[in-house]
């Protein structure tokens, strides 16, 4: 029927599981928000690490 009964694979989202996340969500159905100092609020749409950090901040996540 092309419904992902079972939840959609880590970084998409909708019925079809077709949608890749907003630049600014991750995770399974997209439901975890970037972390916060991320540049852009943006990250990888799969594990959650920021592509850049906002200055001052370094790491996978930017917690450092």
């Amino acid at each position: 029927t092309g419904t992902c009964i079972h939840g959609c694979k880590e970084g998409f989202s909708t019925s079809d599981c077709s949608v890749q996340c907003d630049s600014n969500y991750y995770g399974q159905n997209c439901s975890m928000e970037c972390p916060t100092k991320c540049f852009n609020a943006s990250c990888d749409n799969v594990r959650g690490t920021c592509d850049d950090c906002l200055v001052g901040f370094m790491g996978k996540f930017c917690e450092k």
